[in-house]
């Protein structure tokens, strides 16, 4: 009878292990939201989406909480939303485009708070930066990300072969041991003290 008890006892106890950790799991996955953003090009600046304004690529977007932290960053793709996944709920959040080429139409970024479980999706629409007057602006060439990663390690390499080069005149000139001079034998003192040991 003592076995039957404890086997039952085992029984209810191994459920309830397999039962608590997936309701604490689905309390962790409700305490979070996601926020889904497309970007698209706003040809008529109405800020609808109309047909045929397309999603742009290669767009920076960063997501900072309350704090003015940023803890998201994301490239968007002409194709498909970009998700923030996983966000503490109850958080409020500010979405900004970070673009060289692009401004946004809305003149503040977006701001939010998630509840458990939510799920936002916005579009907005952005523009092509205006041009500045070039008296007052840098000359700033639009560059592709697969160019910018290129001219950042040849800059890093560069960088790092001329600091290399200044390591090594600064080791050659004060670090590296220096071997004293010897004064030049005289032949005729080396053949004297050969004669006297020779004796």
């Amino acid at each position: 009878m003592r076995k039957i008890v404890g086997l039952v006892t085992l029984a209810i106890l191994g459920t309830q292990l397999l039962i608590t950790p997936s309701i604490s799991h689905a309390r962790a996955q409700a305490a979070t939201g996601t926020l889904c953003v497309v970007l698209y090009a706003d040809a008529n600046q109405n800020g609808l989406r109309d047909a045929g304004e397309t999603g742009l690529p290669d767009v920076n977007l960063s997501l900072a909480n309350s704090n003015g932290a940023i803890v998201s960053n994301a490239i968007t793709t002409s194709t498909t939303a970009q998700c923030f996944e996983n966000l503490p709920a109850q958080v409020q959040y500010t979405l900004k485009v970070d673009s060289p080429l692009y401004v946004q139409l809305e003149d503040k970024p977006f701001v939010f708070t998630l509840d458990s479980g939510e799920r936002i999706e916005h579009e907005f629409g952005i523009v092509e930066r205006p041009p500045v007057n070039a008296e007052m602006s840098p000359l700033v060439i639009p560059l592709n990300t697969t160019t910018r990663l290129l001219l950042s390690a040849a800059s890093a390499l560069i960088v790092m072969g001329l600091m290399s080069g200044l390591g090594l005149l600064i080791y050659g000139l004060f670090i590296f041991p220096r071997r004293p001079k010897t004064a030049p034998v005289d032949q005729n003192v080396m053949q004297t003290q050969t004669k006297i040991s020779m004796r």
